[in-house]
């Protein structure tokens, strides 16, 4: 069930001085501070090559990091978020463990909208990346059978030598 790793959320008391221990202390990709209402939080990410790290800092004083940091005044892990093929099967799964869901238990896109697509929008991209690779293809033969463009004219195939894509010397 548990996939890749998609996020670390650290909740922080000071946004302006965790990104310049990020930015400018460690280095990291940091990007810009993102205002989620409907979250109420202000995020921030990290990018590392192989994930990334949301800052979260409170919107308000309704945001659910306004509690969680009066418990941890020094901030702290707030969430991990993995990839999972199916986030309802995957949520229905931990509930009925005993796991703790956070919010209402409804699923719901974070502000990390494109590091973790719904399993629709990965078959649509399959769909549209076969459909236009089909497209390029139809092109490419229909200028080869044409005669416009010939094996001998893509340079490519020009420098691997006479005995390939079907030539002999005979």
């Amino acid at each position: 069930m548990i996939g890749r790793l998609n996020h670390v959320a650290i909740a922080v008391p000071d946004l302006e001085a965790a990104i310049a221990q990020y930015r400018d202390t460690l280095g990291a990709e940091v990007g810009p501070p993102q205002e989620e209402p409907d979250h109420g939080v202000t995020v921030v990410f990290i990018t590392l090559p192989n994930t990334k790290i949301e800052l979260l800092y409170p919107l308000g004083q309704n945001s659910p990091i306004t509690g969680f940091l009066e418990k941890n005044p020094a901030g702290g892990i707030h969430h991990m978020c993995y990839e999972v093929p199916n986030i309802i099967a995957a949520r229905d799964r931990l509930q009925g463990a005993g796991a703790r869901v956070l919010g209402n238990g409804a699923p719901k896109i974070g502000a990390h909208q494109a590091g973790a697509p719904a399993e629709h929008q990965l078959k649509k991209k399959a769909w549209i990346t076969t459909f236009v690779a089909f497209i390029l293809w139809v092109g490419f033969v229909s200028v080869i059978v044409s005669g416009k463009l010939t094996v001998r004219d893509l340079d490519m195939f020009n420098r691997m030598g006479p005995a390939t894509v079907g030539e002999t010397d005979g």
